[in-house]
Order: C-alpha cells, then sequence, then structure tokens
C-alpha cells in the first residue's frame, strides 16, 4: 500500500512539526534514505506549497518506537514497583504514590493526545 505525508510550507517550520512530520513517515515505514521532496501548488506549479514523504510499500513498524518519559514518572513508577516488590503483599500506604504516578501518565501522554476525560468531571482524570 502506498502512503503520503504531507505538510504545508510555512516561512517559520517549528521543530516539533518536523519531528512529527518524520514521526508519521517513519510509523509508514519511511526508513532514513527515503527522500522528503517539495510539493507544488496546483495553480502555480513553480510555488512550493509544501513538503511530502512517500512511502511506497507502507505497512505499520514491528519494532517499537522509542519512548521518552519524564524524569519524576520514572522515580515514581520505581518507587511504587520496588515497594510492591519488596513487600509481603500489604501495599497499603502506596495510593499516594500510585495516584502521582497515575497523574503523571495522563499529564505526559494521555491529556496531550486526547484531551481531557469526557466521562469524569476532572480534566484527565
Amino acid at each position: 500500500m502506498k502512503l503520503t505525508v504531507q505538510m504545508d510550507r510555512k516561512d517559520e517550520i517549528p521543530l516539533a512539526e518536523w519531528e512529527e512530520f518524520l514521526a508519521h513517515a517513519r510509523r509508514a515505514g519511511a526508513a532514513d534514505d527515503t527522500p522528503v521532496a517539495e510539493d507544488y501548488d496546483e495553480e502555480d506549479p513553480r510555488t512550493p506549497s509544501g513538503f511530502v514523504i512517500t512511502v511506497e510499500q507502507a505497512e505499520p513498524r514491528v519494532s517499537p518506537e522509542n519512548v521518552v518519559l519524564p524524569t519524576d514518572l520514572v522515580h515514581d513508577l520505581i518507587h511504587v514497583v520496588t515497594a510492591v516488590a519488596s513487600s509481603d503483599g500489604d501495599v497499603r500506604g502506596l495510593e499516594d504514590t500510585a495516584k502521582q504516578a497515575l497523574d503523571h501518565v495522563n499529564e505526559y501522554f494521555r491529556k496531550p493526545a486526547l484531551g481531557p476525560n469526557p466521562w469524569t468531571s476532572q480534566d484527565g482524570e
């Protein structure tokens, strides 16, 4: 299956938009040597209007993507897992740390990707 990923041309494109554009193409199967081409305006074929990456044999990646985790989230998770692993099964007292870890997951991953949770009265929880 052929897949095309496009990004509009602007005077200034923030780095985050380039990263997202390239990440979409990589998820479709683009490799390091896949070319990034200029896209041109249909009304004026001499005017570049954006950038395009075409993946001829698009398929989902089989290897997992690298994920960057915030340090405070990693510390919370390590604390919770260490306490559970070294306990005799009584994990009372971990509720606050587990809630803090869940809050970090919501803040860093769920809310930016999905927005606030529409089924609760609290933002993103």
